[in-house]
C-alpha cells in the first residue's frame, strides 16, 4: 500500500465513491476484455500503477474500449497523476458521456485540482443537475460535489485577493528529489530537519509499492548550516526506527529528545506511533504507544504532541470517529501512560478525511487538512482555534493550491508544509515560509482571513406565527438552500440571533428543529462592520418548519425610591432577576476621571461579582442579577472607595425586578497566553462582531467572565483575569460602547471549564466568556 496513501488513508475515502465500478459495468452490460479484468482485481487490492499498466493494453486493443479508458482515470487519479487522469476522464467522455454516473463528478474533481477552475465549476453543476441519488453514500457523493463546487467559487475570489504576503520556498536537493518527500518535522532551534521519504537507499531496498510504483518511505534527517541543509549520516542509531516497509511523519518533542513517529511495519501494514528518546549522543530504542492510543485493528498516525507533552493529536480510522479518518488527541497525567483518546469534535472532523494535526500549545490552534471542507483543490490545510476548535477557516493562499497541501507545521521562524503543486520535482515535494517574528502565523492567518473572504454576518428576530410572541432562549438552525445545515445557535431573551462569517454568494433559511410556525422580522446584514443590503435571493429565507414552545410571563416593573448614600444596598426576596440602575452626583464639579470611576456589584460577603465604570451621563447600571442575596454598589475601590476623593450620591435609583430567572445568552469565549493579559487575534475579532452587535441592539448588556488557570496565587489570579478583563473592556468602549453597558466579572482561577493538571486544560481556563445580557422584566 503506497507510503502517502497509506499515511494520509485517502484509500478510504476513494473506495467509499469507487466501490460501485463493478456493479456499474454490470448494470451497464460495458465490455471487459482479459486485460481489464486483470486491471479490476489489482484495482481491488489497491495496487492501482500496475492496474493502470493493464488498462493501458486494453485501450491498445481497441481505442473505443470505454471501461478501461474510465478505469484508467480512475487508477491515475487513485496514484495521484491527476494530469493523466484528467486527460483519459475526457477521452472516456467523447467515447460514452453517459456510461457512467458519477463520470463529470471526477472530470470535475481533476480539473480543480489542475487549476482549471470555471471549467471544474461548469462540470459540477452539470453534475448535481443531472445526479439522481438513491442511497445514503449516494446522497454523500452529492453534497461534496455541492461543496467542491463553492471551494471553485472560493478560490476564484481569493485569487483576485492573494496579495503575496507570503514568500513560499521549495527546499533544493537534497532534501527533496525526484522521489516522494513529505511530512517535514524541524526541531532543535531550526538545525535539525526529518522527513519522510521514498528516494533510493531506504531500508525496504528495491522493493516497490504495487499502489504507487514507488519505493517504501524511510525517514530522513538534514542538519542546516551555512544556510543550506546537508544529510546527517547514520551514527547516533537514530535510523534505526526504518523498516523494509513504510515509516515516517513525525514530530520531536519541543526540547528535541524524543521523537514521535509512525510505522506501518506491523502485520497486514496497520500503522501505529512510536516514541525514541535520545541518551546522551545516542537515541534509544522505539517504544510503541500503549492500546489506548493504537487501538488494534485501525491505523493510528501522524502525531502531533504539545508543548508539556501531555497531549497527543492523531489521525485515526477507529470507531466512533465522525468521517472515514478522524483527528483524536490523548491526554496523560504526568508519570501516567496515555489515556482513552477524545474526538477532536465536529468542528474539526467531517464525514471524509481530516488528517495531519499540528497544534500550536501557545495559540491554542490546530492545523489540519481536509478532503471534507470548502478548498482549492485535492487537499487544503485548516487551521482552528477558540474554544473546542470551534472557528475554523481555509488558510487560504499561497499555503493551498488548487492540488493536495498537507503536513503543515511550523516553529518561531519557519513554516513548512507538503504539496505535490506544479512546480514540484518529485510526487511530493517540502515547502518552506519565513515568518514574521513580530506577529503570531495564528494572528496573521485570522487577520488575512478577514479581510480576504468577503464574509458577510447576520442578525435576526426570531418569532412565532402564532401569537406573534419572541422565541428566546431557543435553537436557530442555519441551513443552506440545498438543505444542509451549516450552524445553530441560540437565541437570545429578546429572540435575537447572529450568524458570523457567512459567504456573500448563498441563500440562507432559518428554522426551528420543532413544530410551531415561526417568521423573522428586524434582519440586518453587516460586511467590514457595515450594514449592507443584500439582494432579495441572498437574503434569509423562511423555512416552513414548527416549534413547541411556552414562554413565561414577565412581572410587572417595580421601581425603588431614590437613595442618596455611598453605599447602597439591594434586596428582592419576591423576584428571581433584576436590573439595577442609578444616576451618580457628585457634591462637587464632575470630572472626566470620575466620570470614568470604576463601579462595582459586591455581595455580602464583600466578593466583587461585577465591574463597570460610570457612563458619560453618569449613569451605573448593572443587569440581570439574581436575587437570591442582597448587594452593594461601591464605586472606586471595591473595598473602601478610596480611589473616589470626592464625595457621592445616587439619584433615580431604579430596580426592575422579573419572574425570570437570571439569564444571559453566551456570544464566545477567548483565550490568553500564559500569564498574559493581551489580545490576540482571535479575540479582536469577536470584541469587533461585539461592537457590531451593540449599535445594533443597543439596550443590551455586555458581561464578560474574566478567568486564569490555575498557576499562581489565588490573589494574583483575581489581579490577572480583571486585567484581562480590563483590556477587553477598553477596546470595546475604544469602539463605541458605552461605558455603562459593559460588565466584567472577575473570577480568577474559581470557575474552571477544563482539567488544570494538563497544558491543555490550563489553556482553556485561561479566557473571557462573553455574554450579550438582555434587561429583564421590561
Amino acid at each position: 500500500m503506497s507510503k502517502r496513501i497509506f499515511f494520509i488513508g485517502l484509500q478510504v475515502f476513494l473506495l467509499v465513491l469507487l466501490c460501485h465500478f463493478e456493479s456499474m459495468a454490470q448494470d451497464n452490460k460495458l465490455k471487459r476484455t482479459k486485460n481489464s479484468r486483470i486491471g479490476d482485481q489489482y484495482f481491488k487490492r489497491e495496487e492501482y500503477f500496475e492496474a493502470s499498466r493493464y488498462y493501458l493494453l486494453s485501450i491498445k486493443e481497441d481505442a473505443n474500449d470505454v471501461y478501461a479508458t474510465y478505469q484508467l482515470a480512475e487508477a491515475y487519479r487513485s496514484f495521484f497523476d491527476y494530469l493523466n487522469a484528467e486527460r483519459w476522464y475526457l477521452k472516456a467522455m467523447k467515447v460514452d458521456s453517459t456510461a457512467f454516473p458519477l463520470h463529470k463528478y471526477w472530470l470535475a474533481t481533476m480539473l480543480k485540482t489542475n487549476g482549471k477552475y470555471e471549467d471544474a465549476d461548469r462540470y459540477f453543476g452539470d453534475f448535481i443537475q443531472d445526479y439522481k441519488p438513491k442511497t445514503d453514500e449516494e446522497k454523500k457523493i452529492l453534497y461534496k460535489a455541492e461543496f467542491e463546487k463553492r471551494g471553485c467559487d472560493l478560490a476564484l475570489e481569493q485569487i483576485k485577493f492573494n496579495s503575496n504576503k507570503y514568500e513560499i520556498m521549495h527546499l533544493p536537493s537534497p532534501v527533496n528529489t525526484k522521489f516522494m518527500d513529505f511530512a517535514p518535522a524541524i526541531c532543535c532551534g531550526d538545525t535539525i530537519l526529518a522527513i519522510t521519504s521514498a528516494r533510493p537507499g531506504v531500508k525496504g531496498g528495491t522493493d516497490v509499492d504495487r499502489a504507487s510504483g514507488t519505493l517504501f518511505s524511510d525517514i530522513f534527517r538534514f542538519l542546516y548550516s551555512k544556510e543550506k541543509w546537508t544529510p546527517i549520516r547514520p551514527g547516533d542509531n537514530f535510523d534505526l526506527i526504518n523498516t523494509i516497509r513504510n515509516d515516517g511523519t513525525g514530530q520531536f518533542s519541543p526540547d528535541g529528545l524524543r521523537y514521535y513517529y509512525s510505522s506501518c511495519a506491523e502485520e497486514e501494514n496497520e500503522c501505529a506511533i512510536y516514541v525514541i528518546q535520545k541518551e546522551g549522543k545516542k537515541w534509544g530504542a522505539a517504544i510503541k504507544l500503549n492500546e489506548s492510543v493504537n487501538m488494534p485493528g485501525f491505523d493510528t498516525k501522524q502525531p502531533s504532541i504539545n508543548s508539556t507533552e501531555d497531549t497527543l493529536y492523531f489521525a485515526s480510522n477507529r470507531p466512533g470517529g465522525l468521517g472515514m479518518t478522524d483527528i483524536w488527541f490523548s491526554t496523560r497525567k504526568k508519570g501516567g501512560d496515555w489515556e482513552e483518546p477524545l474526538n477532536a469534535g465536529p468542528h474539526v472532523n467531517t464525514e471524509f478525511m481530516d488528517i495531519t494535526p499540528f497544534y500550536d500549545s501557545k495559540e491554542h490552534a490546530l492545523f489540519f487538512s481536509s478532503t471534507g471542507r470548502e478548498g482549492f483543490g485535492g487537499i487544503d490545510i485548516f487551521m482552528a482555534y477558540g474554544r473546542d476548535f470551534a472557528v475554523v477557516k481555509n488558510v487560504g493562499l499561497p499555503f493551498n493550491s488548487s492540488r493536495d497541501d498537507f503536513y503543515f507545521m511550523y516553529s518561531q521562524n519557519v513554516a513548512f508544509f507538503t504539496s505535490n503543486r506544479e512546480g514540484a520535482i518529485g510526487s511530493d515535494d517540502i515547502y518552506e515560509v519565513k515568518l514574521n517574528k513580530k506577529v503570531t502565523l495564528v494572528k496573521q492567518l485570522a487577520q488575512n482571513m478577514e479581510i480576504e473572504e468577503k464574509k458577510i454576518d447576520i442578525i435576526s428576530k426570531v418569532e412565532f406565527k402564532a401569537g406573534g410572541e419572541i422565541a428566546s432562549n431557543t435553537e436557530v438552525l442555519l441551513i443552506a438552500d440545498d438543505g444542509t445545515v451549516l450552524d445553530k445557535a441560540k437565541t437570545n431573551d429578546a429572540g435575537m440571533v447572529v450568524f458570523e462569517n457567512l459567504p456573500r454568494n448563498r441563500n440562507y433559511k432559518i428554522a426551528l428543529d420543532n413544530d410551531i410556525d415561526i417568521k423573522l422580522g428586524e434582519v440586518k446584514y453587516f460586511e467590514d462592520k457595515q450594514e449592507t443590503i443584500m439582494p432579495e435571493s441572498k437574503r434569509f429565507q423562511e423555512l416552513d418548519r414548527k416549534v413547541k414552545f411556552k414562554l413565561n410571563t414577565d412581572a410587572p416593573a417595580v421601581d425603588a425610591n431614590a437613595i442618596a448614600s455611598k453605599d447602597v444596598t439591594v434586596h428582592l426576596g419576591d423576584y428571581k432577576s433584576f436590573t439595577f440602575l442609578a444616576k451618580v452626583n457628585y457634591k462637587s464639579n464632575s470630572t472626566d476621571a470620575q466620570v470614568n470611576a470604576p463601579v462595582y456589584l459586591v455581595d455580602e460577603d464583600g466578593t466583587v461579582l461585577k465591574y463597570s465604570q460610570v457612563g458619560s451621563d453618569g449613569v451605573i447600571r448593572f443587569e440581570n442579577i439574581s436575587s437570591d442575596k442582597n448587594y452593594n454598589i461601591r464605586i472606586g475601590d471595591p473595598n473602601t472607595g478610596a480611589d473616589i476623593k470626592m464625595d457621592f450620591d445616587l439619584s433615580d435609583v431604579s430596580v426592575k425586578g422579573s419572574n425570570r430567572d437570571a439569564s444571559n445568552s453566551l456570544f464566545d469565549n477567548v483565550y490568553f497566553d500564559f500569564d498574559s493579559y493581551a489580545l490576540n487575534a482571535q479575540t479582536i475579532l469577536l470584541l469587533d462582531g461585539l461592537i457590531r452587535y451593540y449599535k445594533q441592539y443597543p439596550e443590551i448588556q455586555i458581561e464578560m467572565n474574566a478567568n486564569t488557570d490555575s498557576k499562581g496565587s489565588a490573589e494574583y489570579n483575581k489581579k490577572l483575569s480583571e486585567r484581562r478583563g480590563r483590556a477587553a473592556l477598553d477596546y470595546l468602549m475604544k469602539g463605541g460602547i458605552p461605558k455603562n453597558a459593559l460588565v466584567v466579572n472577575v473570577h480568577g482561577s474559581e470557575k474552571p471549564i477544563a482539567d488544570n493538571s494538563t497544558e491543555e486544560g490550563r489553556a482553556l481556563n485561561r479566557r473571557i466568556e462573553f455574554y450579550v445580557v438582555e434587561a429583564v422584566g421590561f
